[in-house]
């Protein structure tokens, strides 16, 4: 090994532990228990640190004769290259004192953190234990950290005050028992958890409530002085700058909000125009209104309860999941299950997500969705059913962390390409025609819709933050182009205004991903393999849509 390659691989190394000293919750995830008993590092001092090491890490990196290298070794520096510009950027555009709390609140992260701990032993259950006793500091050090950007001039978006409230009010509401912090540890039963359990059961009336409480207050409170009219992320100081690079880090692109606006109405427009097709085979013809309010007023596409759709979503997940060896070559060794996401949390967030297995394999992955039937009609179950689970995310992920060829922050850090993670998902929707689900017109609208969502989105997303769109304006555009329920809606563009530019990465990925699966079927022709294409998709590991495309060239002019 050559001493470049050796400073390379030494690089490699101390920025995997970068990452793990930086991002606790992502050694809990692989294994590592040097920082078992830590929830997250959220502190202002915690910020500035990761910056300056960070910072330190590049130096390093742009020391090397980064020309001297090709290959996989090429590809992993340029990866590291991005990732470490990303968060200095992010962290000189304040990004870690905007108050971007919706819907991913304070509460709402430390239950999620806490949801992907893997209890299996005493021991894990008593870390697990250390780590929701510091939910109270985790929750503190955002308040702080908010109150930090007040002082810049930061604001809340005042039309997501009364959500955020309501949010808040339900966490503290709900009894310890039905907490999203202690569902890891309530099936276990054992004897010898029971202390463990009563443990944890204190520490949310106790402290996680009090906490919780706090939260509330600084809602209600301070927060509440420091909203304002303008949803646009755009009016915030220095928010053009920080609308780019969320552009940047989200989507992969360097686009503008203009042109990405433009290629938003292109696909709106012919979407549309499948959709008037599908409505005449329903019955509809010339009509896509009319079938458009039929599916809306067509009670039998509801659930009767939580527990029907859950039973549903499982059963339709076992009809895919039998057809996956004649699409996939590559299939990951991890399963999954599908859960109800807690009705308290329900309202604030999608239809369905998806949460990966963690990388020490301890426990599967989980495709959650709503509790709230009304938000996930039958026509939308197909295409939730392909993003969030198999061959969507869940068995992507599961995939990546198997590329064992890969560096550790490669092989785990697929959360840093949102555009291939998501625009794969979203491809995997369309797959659905590849295994004949959508035979049936109100399914195949169904995916449609579900398409135009996105496609919506990158609309949706730059009007309100670039475009000086109201609230009013955006949901009045998703409720023309689309058949989602109006809460849903709703819910979706208060999303859009409190997460700017992340639901753009969807359909800029997914737009790519389409365009190399019809290159290769130009170049194989009859001999084109889908299973071969997926395969390769899949086996670069995360990264940027530029890399996938030379990835795809390469094996193209190989072949």
């Amino acid at each position: 090994m050559s001493d470049e390659e050796q400073k390379l691989d030494a690089l490699f190394t101390d920025y995997w532990q970068h990452i793990l000293t930086s991002s606790p919750q992502i050694a809990q995830q692989v294994g590592d228990s040097r920082h078992a008993r830590t929830l997250a590092k959220e502190s202002l001092a915690d910020y500035a640190e990761r910056y300056e090491g960070a910072k330190a890490l590049m130096q390093r990196l742009q020391s090397l004769a980064a020309e001297n290298l090709d290959g996989e070794d090429a590809q992993n520096l340029a990866m590291m290259e991005r990732e470490l510009a990303n968060s200095l950027q992010d962290f000189e555009l304040d990004s870690y004192l905007r108050p971007g709390v919706y819907p991913f609140s304070p509460p709402m992260l430390a239950g999620y953190l806490l949801q992907q701990s893997s209890i299996i032993s005493v021991a894990d259950a008593e870390d697990y234990v250390a780590r929701l006793s510091q939910v109270s500091e985790f929750i503190d050090h955002h308040i702080e950290r908010f109150k930090e950007g007040f002082k810049l001039g930061y604001t809340l978006p005042g039309c997501l005050l009364e959500p955020l409230t309501k949010d808040a009010q339900g966490r503290l509401d709900a009894p310890a028992e039905s907490c999203e912090e202690i569902r890891v540890l309530l099936p276990k039963t054992e004897p010898k958890f029971e202390s463990v359990r009563a443990s944890a059961l204190e520490a949310i009336n106790h402290s996680v409530k009090a906490a919780q409480q706090r939260w509330l207050e600084f809602v209600r409170n301070e927060m509440a002085q420091h909203t304002s009219e303008s949803i646009a992320t755009c009016s915030q100081p220095n928010g053009q700058a920080y609308y780019q690079q969320r552009i940047r880090v989200e989507s992969g692109s360097v686009l503008s909000p203009d042109e990405i606006h433009a290629i938003g109405l292109k696909e709106v427009e012919r979407i549309s125009a499948e959709m008037v097709a599908i409505a005449g085979k329903a019955g509809f013809e010339g009509n896509l209104k009319g079938f458009q309010e039929h599916l809306k007023a067509d009670k039998s596409l509801i659930a009767e309860s939580a527990e029907v759709l859950k039973a549903q979503i499982e059963q339709l997940s076992m009809q895919i999941n039998r057809r996956i060896p004649e699409f996939f070559g590559r299939i990951p060794r991890m399963t999954y299950g599908v859960e109800s996401i807690p009705e308290a949390a329900a309202a604030g967030l999608p239809p369905a997500y998806a949460q990966p297995n963690p990388p020490n394999g301890k426990t599967a992955g989980i495709h959650w969705i709503t509790s709230l039937p009304e938000k996930a009609p039958r026509y939308m179950h197909i295409p939730l059913a392909l993003h969030e689970a198999w061959p969507g995310h869940l068995m992507h992920l599961a995939l990546l962390q198997e590329m064992y060829q890969l560096p550790a922050f490669r092989r785990y850090g697929a959360l840093n390409y949102i555009s291939y993670v998501e625009g794969w998902a979203l491809y995997c929707e369309r797959l659905g025609h590849d295994m004949g689900l959508y035979n049936d017109p109100v399914d195949a609208y169904g995916h449609l819709d579900m398409e135009m969502w996105r496609a919506c989105r990158l609309v949706v997303d730059t009007g309100i933050h670039a475009k000086s769109w109201s609230r009013d304006q955006a949901v009045a555009f998703m409720r023309e182009h689309t058949s989602l329920p109006d809460a849903t809606i709703e819910s979706e563009v208060d999303r859009y205004i409190g997460l700017p530019a992340q639901a753009l990465a969807y359909k800029i990925g997914e737009l790519k991903i389409r365009e190399l699966r019809a290159r290769a079927e130009a170049h194989f022709g009859d001999d084109f393999s889908l299973r071969d294409l997926h395969d390769q998709l899949i086996s670069c590991g995360a990264v940027t849509m530029e890399l996938l495309d030379n990835h795809i060239q390469r094996w193209l002019e190989a072949a």
